[in-house]
């Protein structure tokens, strides 16, 4: 469950994890059927898959994408979702938060397998 301490620290967060988790099972299932086509797809390939969310907001995807052996970077221009989610993540290895816009993607945080724009 979303920890309500740490949301509303944050401000803007609150309300968004409440419209964002609306339809969040609908949203859950048709992420893991794409990502397990392109797990099949990308079948033998060596390092973990790494997936960019873009508008990231609270992070919802983050578990999913772990869960499913990929590594998560989620981009968000909110300083808020940002803060929040380093800090309800800050135990999971294999996600990362940065503060900025898409247009950061270009190279600055290598390859990435899937982006998601979830909005």
């Amino acid at each position: 469950m979303i920890p309500p301490r740490a949301a509303v620290k944050y401000p803007g967060v609150l309300g968004y994890l409440l419209a964002s988790t609306l339809h969040w099972h609908e949203r859950e299932q048709a992420l893991r059927r794409v990502l397990a086509r392109v797990d099949a797809a990308e079948a033998g390939s060596a390092p973990a898959l790494r997936i960019v969310d873009v508008g990231c907001g609270p992070g919802l995807l983050l578990p999913v994408a772990a869960d499913l052996g990929y590594h998560y970077l989620g981009i968000d221009s909110d300083p808020n979702h940002i803060a929040y989610c380093r800090e309800r993540f800050s135990g999971m290895a294999t996600g990362e938060f940065v503060c900025g816009s898409a247009d950061a993607l270009d190279g600055e945080f290598g390859p990435h397998d899937v982006m998601v724009l979830n909005g």
